[in-house]
């Protein structure tokens, strides 16, 4: 919380568009979700074990008879 408000406060002071133009694209990326191509698929995957938990609770998926996440397969949203 306290870095967005400090970036909105700097985008106040500085900034020549408004929050909600800034705003527009993150909140349409977190409301609809975000299709990874086929090289971030593969730098996710090669990297999993470097994710922490909420990184991996983000962008993990449950397989079916298994208790851990692991990479979300190609297409996922």
């Amino acid at each position: 919380p306290g870095v967005a408000s400090g970036l909105a406060l700097i985008l106040k002071k500085y900034g020549t568009v408004s929050l909600s133009r800034v705003l527009k694209d993150p909140i349409s990326v977190a409301e609809k979700g975000y299709r990874f191509t086929s090289y971030q698929e593969r730098a996710s995957t090669n990297r999993w074990n470097d994710f922490n938990e909420e990184a991996k609770r983000l962008f993990g998926c449950k397989k079916k008879g298994q208790k851990d996440l692991s990479p979300c397969p190609p297409g996922t949203l």
